[in-house]
């Protein structure tokens, strides 16, 4: 009887955490990634917390997203772990950044069109590659007639990573495409921590380039897993006759 080989599912969050160098095997890949886990700590903290408050701004009718309302929200939902910032002073500092941040997100200078989807996760088949992606959207926003409406994808980042800002990218893009059958007008990374958002129009020759970053992945991932294999004796090739 032939085997089947499993489904592979990419998932942003873990091969993420890979690209950072967090994943297993992976904490000692360069000065960068062990810099990278020493400030995490807080980042993680502070993105967390921007993420929350955001997510209780969308809730509100635009007319009452005031910049009194957005600095409410941060400060009910701000973490109390001050302990992992690096002094009472950063604390507040960055917690004032990501007040001033989402002020221009959500009040000065706003996504255009219809809230459609709120931090949720999703989960799609890609013919294209064969196997699954599974994705955590943070903001989407519709334009126009249903059916005819072009969209903008947001999510909330807490730096300008290089091959993390590669995976949303080139991820959102191939994900959209097999489950909305059309690619977002534009795809956007905000960054409270850092300042500023940057932004992606993808088109059919970025898409055909996302599905090469996506095939290389899963290529590298299957070449990891049989690694594994091999190392705990599972994969050992047998001499018996």
């Amino acid at each position: 009887m032939q085997l089947i080989a499993p489904l592979i599912r990419l998932e942003d969050h873990k091969i993420e955490r890979m690209l950072r160098g967090a994943g297993p095997g992976m904490d000692k890949r360069s000065e960068a990634a062990k810099a990278n886990k020493a400030s995490g700590d807080w980042r993680h903290l502070a993105l967390q917390s921007a993420c929350l408050s955001a997510s209780d701004l969308c809730l509100l009718p635009d007319k009452e997203r005031t910049e009194e309302r957005v600095a409410l929200a941060v400060m009910d939902r701000w973490t109390n772990r001050h302990y992992r910032f690096h002094s009472a002073e950063h604390f507040l500092q960055i917690r004032q950044e990501v007040i001033s941040r989402l002020q221009a997100y959500f009040v000065h200078e706003p996504c255009a069109g219809t809230l459609m989807v709120r931090f949720e996760p999703f989960t799609v088949y890609v013919e294209e590659l064969d196997m699954e992606l599974s994705q955590y959207f943070h903001l989407i926003y519709s334009e126009g007639e249903s059916g005819e409406c072009s969209y903008t994808v947001q999510k909330l980042v807490a730096d300008r990573d290089g091959e993390a800002m590669e995976l949303y990218r080139h991820m959102t893009t191939v994900f959209c495409r097999s489950a909305f059958g059309r690619l977002p007008s534009s795809i956007e990374a905000l960054l409270p921590l850092g300042g500023g958002r940057i932004r992606w129009t993808p088109d059919e020759s970025s898409w055909r380039e996302s599905l090469d970053y996506l095939r290389l992945v899963k290529t590298m991932l299957a070449g990891g897993e049989q690694d594994a294999a091999m190392e705990d004796g599972r994969g050992m090739p047998s001499f018996a006759t």
